[in-house]
């Protein structure tokens, strides 16, 4: 099973880079005539920019299924990774209520930003820093442990 998904996705990424080189090439030697010939601009780029979009599709959808595929192939991988998964929700649930949604500042206002999004992106960073003490607490830690566990 491991081989015929390699070979599939080989044989994808050498499709879509060789789309992508044809397009580019094809670009290169019109790009000249572009600026006014509005055919040619939509002949030319929107099959480049179909061609993102389905190697968009499918980078998330590797991104996606190729650890599902592992954790079935491997259910107790499948117990950490939930555990992972459930901390990261409630480090996030524990942001969202830390973050106020004040809009106050001018500089909020100019640039629209609502209650809900300023609340959002406050909850954001909240898991930055959170984030960051933990990682930090763990090199710490591990230290302390390799220190310890020499003796």
């Amino acid at each position: 099973m491991e081989k015929l998904l390699n070979k599939i996705t080989n044989i994808a990424t050498y499709l879509i880079i060789l789309l992508g080189v044809f397009f580019t090439l094809w670009t290169i030697t019109k790009g000249d005539n572009l600026a006014g010939d509005l055919d040619l601009q939509s002949n030319l780029l929107n099959p480049y920019f179909a061609l993102s979009g389905i190697a968009l599709i499918i980078a998330l959808a590797a991104t996606i299924l190729f650890p599902i595929g592992q954790m079935l192939s491997y259910p107790r991988s499948a117990v950490s990774v939930g555990i992972s998964i459930a901390v990261l929700a409630l480090i996030y649930i524990l942001s969202w209520s830390m973050a106020t949604g004040e809009t106050d500042a001018s500089y909020y206002q100019s640039f629209d930003i609502s209650s809900d999004l300023s609340r959002f992106i406050g909850s954001l960073i909240y898991v930055v820093y959170i984030l960051g003490v933990l990682s930090i607490l763990s090199v710490i830690g591990s230290g302390i442990y390799g220190a310890l566990s020499k003796r």
